[in-house]
């Protein structure tokens, strides 16, 4: 699915959302959306 392993990865909680990991499992598993809730975009750091 293109999830890097074997990583641990901090996120700034004030600057990104959690809605933000909501949308890019969401484009993981084939369902395209840009936005959901109070979302700033994807979590490139996590998906690949």
């Amino acid at each position: 699915m293109g999830i890097n392993h074997g990583s641990y990865t901090v996120f700034d909680e004030k600057e990104t959302p959690m809605s933000n990991l909501l949308v890019s499992m969401l484009n993981a598993v084939g369902a395209t959306t840009e936005s959901f809730a109070d979302s700033t975009g994807k979590l490139p750091a996590v998906f690949s």
